[in-house]
């Protein structure tokens, strides 16, 4: 890291900003779901009828379309309240992860990126096992954010 110049060190800095701005929309994004999932279990079930009608007219007996359609109907079901705990959970964690990371408490730089490579590890044997695009997608982007949390410490710790 002393190696780097100030544009470099600057570089740096922006992509843990940028890491930090994708993570709190992340946590954001999954505390609200999470809330609409416990509170407002039609609202969900509507929004995903909406995303995947294109999908229920194409083919409509398919085992897919049928299970995501049936598991968005749940309005009592503890699967349901296991989906809104979890997520609302999982973005306010996130969201103060960021916050903490923002206000540069050294010890939550540590706690993070073994949350995220715990996460990296997790979505990689799922990668492995389904070839969800996606959460390939997820992985790289938890990967990114470690590598410039990991430098942006190693950059505050060498200033204490």
């Amino acid at each position: 890291m002393d190696r780097l110049n100030s544009d470099e060190k600057k570089i740096v800095h922006y992509g843990f900003e940028i890491g930090l701005i994708i993570k709190a929309f992340n946590g954001i994004w999954e505390s609200v779901v999470g809330f609409l999932f416990l509170y407002f279990p039609l609202i969900i079930g509507r929004a995903v009828k909406f995303l995947i009608r294109g999908e229920i007219g194409e083919s409509p007996q398919d085992f897919i379309v049928s299970w995501i359609i049936k598991l968005s109907n749940y309005s009592v079901s503890s699967i349901r309240v296991l989906i809104g705990v979890y997520l609302f959970v999982i973005g306010v964690a996130k969201l103060l992860f960021v916050f903490a990371l923002y206000k540069k408490k050294l010890k939550a730089y540590i706690v993070y990126e073994w949350i995220l490579a715990a996460f990296v590890v997790y979505q990689s044997y799922r990668y492995v096992i389904r070839h969800e695009v996606f959460v390939l997608l997820l992985t790289l982007i938890d990967i990114f954010v470690m590598v410039f949390i990991w430098l942006e410490y190693l950059r505050l710790k060498r200033k204490i």
